[in-house]
């Protein structure tokens, strides 16, 4: 079974093994599965509170991150009749959602925003394609910038200051996977047609959904208007009511 780090026990940070831990976090090893990253990623949400310092912080934190092929594959499903799939690896509802984008060959997203501080991105298996676009000041028409390409193990940062992008895979016979880290959750944003790029006005709203959660296949989640909030509400619960349990099993003992 594939699972994370429970997002809310933060037990590991308690007196009695809290320095071992806070040596490891404080360390400038590599980071090796997806449990680990989350415990860092809790630690620094719990410690920091300067946002271009958290910036600076988890640019390292990614620059950090050395996962096999084996620990990717627990979050990795494609559906090559999509262009790519949404994978929920970890989140703590209020500070990041840590996705992976399993990419269709030759397939890419469409145009879109990023509603929340920031999106960071590292490309974890093949080349990420990543346009990027900036709208007309008078006219609000929506113009392509610049086309860069990503490769294993580089990351990248992005942010409406910055501008509008779409993502892809370049290649049309390999498959490409992708981590995406953003702060703070977010349940839709908007998207345009990657076609004959019109307004900036002409956008639909796009509902996040879910082709896995934690490793396992969610057939009902993607996507669909509200969905979002539900799931995010029903992890939180399970994650409360567990740290409820263990803390009525320690009263007993």
């Amino acid at each position: 079974m594939a699972m994370v780090f429970d997002q809310n026990d933060l037990s590991y940070l308690s007196m009695e093994n809290g320095a071992e831990y806070y040596n490891v976090l404080k360390s400038n090893e590599k980071i090796e599965t997806f449990s680990r990253l989350t415990v860092e990623l809790n630690y620094l949400y719990r410690t920091v509170t300067d946002k271009d310092v958290m910036h600076v912080k988890l640019l390292a934190l990614l620059d950090r991150l050395d996962l096999s092929t084996t620990e990717i594959n627990k979050y990795t499903f494609f559906d090559f009749e999509k262009p790519y799939t949404r994978n929920l690896v970890a989140t703590d509802n209020k500070n990041y959602t840590l996705l992976l984008l399993c990419w269709t060959p030759g397939k890419e997203s469409k145009i879109h925003n990023h509603p929340c501080d920031g999106c960071y991105i590292k490309a974890l298996r093949g080349c990420i394609r990543e346009t990027l676009y900036s709208v007309h000041e008078s006219s609000q028409e929506i113009l392509k910038n610049k086309t860069r390409f990503y490769c294993e193990g580089q990351v990248s940062y992005m942010t409406d200051d910055i501008g509008l992008h779409k993502i892809g895979n370049p290649n049309h016979d390999m498959g490409s996977v992708s981590m995406h880290l953003y702060t703070p959750p977010f349940s839709s944003c908007k998207v345009w047609a990657t076609d004959g790029v019109g307004s900036l006005n002409k956008f639909e709203i796009g509902a996040m959904g879910f082709f896995s959660v934690m490793g396992h296949r969610s057939p009902f989640l993607e996507g669909r208007p509200g969905v979002h909030s539900r799931l995010m509400l029903e992890i939180a619960s399970y994650f409360k009511k567990k740290n409820e349990a263990k803390e009525n099993e320690l009263q007993f003992q």
